[in-house]
């Protein structure tokens, strides 16, 4: 499956899930399900948790298929995202928030929180959305 993390830290909206046979190369096994996740663009570590409800759901989805599901051979070079570490989290403080927003909705508060340095100091940003409320202007 696609690191929907880092997809959302490139930006897209639309995430392609690949359910494929384990094989000896990276990526490469033969696909038996593909399904686009649609995102709104705000959508903050929560996407997690849609990703693992696309999981689950081609997983069961191929269980009830199988054994008359027919996989289809992989086209394309391999590909897949590294590790992240804590160190992808830093926060440039002369950059807007606006051109760092895609990073803001992949860190995780616990894990690995969004940080900057200022002064040779590290600061510690969390970020949650306002659920209180529909429209924010508060």
């Amino acid at each position: 499956m696609v690191s929907l993390v880092l997809a959302g830290l490139e930006g897209s909206n639309e995430i392609v899930f690949s359910l494929f046979r384990a094989d000896t190369h990276v990526d490469s096994g033969d696909i038996y399900l593909q399904k686009t996740l649609f995102l709104d663009g705000v959508e903050f570590y929560e996407l997690c948790d849609k990703q693992a409800k696309m999981c689950q759901d081609m997983c069961l989805e191929f269980l009830a298929s199988y054994p008359h599901i027919i996989p289809k051979k992989q086209q394309g070079k391999e590909g897949f995202y590294p590790k992240r570490t804590p160190k992808d989290s830093e926060l440039d403080i002369t950059k807007s928030l606006q051109s760092q927003f895609n990073l803001l909705r992949i860190v995780s508060n616990e894990e690995f929180p969004a940080f900057f340095y200022k002064d040779g100091k590290k600061f510690i940003l969390k970020i949650y959305p306002d659920t209180s409320s529909a429209g924010g202007g508060g």
